[in-house]
């Protein structure tokens, strides 16, 4: 699945970016298409939004090594939402041409799980209408960062130059924030609860609407209603994002 299969959907600077990480001039570079208002990046070490009123889209950037000295610290896009989508112009069978078969649809939400060409994995929230068109979409990067493409070249085409021009290698997703059924929930956001593959539930479990809760930090989670309730325990919750 290529970039240029995806803007039908949204802008393909928005693609482009996603789950990709660099200096802070390669990410400018990457999102300079969707013209963000002056001052946007911001040098802060936890996630953070970033609205794009025009396009009526929200970024939200990631330090990806925060513990590293801040001239080495790398910045990704790690999600981001449309609240408009494409209007009533692309509907769930579009949305299915370019992703494949859904992991979930029920109602008025389809969740997809796709990946491109270069390896780059996500998964798609898309919330749809009456007449099955889109509304809401988010995407969320998946699995390992990647660097951006030419990376060199957008530093070197910025101001000012960056010490380091040559493209950073791919780096692990940082530790992901889990908690436990009936745990204390760590990080208030979205978190989304699983099961170990082989359990003979998985499949069942792994499309449940039920598996994605909105937690706040401090509050006890929920249970995701594994059969026997013995097995409750192996279930892991893994937040996804803050909104």
């Amino acid at each position: 699945m290529d970039v240029a299969s995806l803007s039908a959907i949204a802008p393909s600077a928005l693609w482009s970016a996603l789950g990709r990480c660099g200096r802070p001039v390669a990410v400018a570079h990457t999102l300079q298409p969707l013209r963000p208002q002056a001052g946007w990046f911001r040098t802060e070490i936890s996630p953070y939004p970033v609205r794009l009123a025009a396009q009526g889209v929200d970024l939200m950037l990631q330090c990806i090594n925060p513990d590293a000295p801040e001239p080495e610290r790398l910045w990704g896009l790690n999600s981001w939402t449309s609240s408009t989508g494409s209007g009533t112009s692309t509907t769930f069978q579009d949305l299915a041409k370019v992703f494949g078969e859904p992991l979930l649809n029920v109602d008025r939400m389809a969740i997809f799980e796709a990946a491109d060409e270069q390896g780059r994995k996500w998964c798609a929230h898309c919330q749809l209408d009456d007449r099955k068109s889109l509304q809401a979409l988010t995407i969320m990067r998946q699995g390992a960062w990647l660097p951006f493409p030419e990376a060199g070249k957008a530093q070197t085409d910025a101001a000012p130059p960056p010490a380091v021009t040559q493209a950073p290698p791919p780096v692990e997703a940082p530790v992901a924030v889990t908690c436990k059924s009936y745990g204390t929930v760590p990080k208030t956001g979205w978190y989304e609860g699983r099961v170990p593959p082989d359990h003979r539930s998985h499949r069942y479990l792994s499309q449940a609407p039920g598996r994605f809760a909105y937690m706040k930090e401090g509050a006890r989670m929920l249970s995701l209603g594994v059969v026997p309730l013995a097995d409750e325990a192996l279930v892991v919750w893994t937040w996804l994002r803050e909104k």
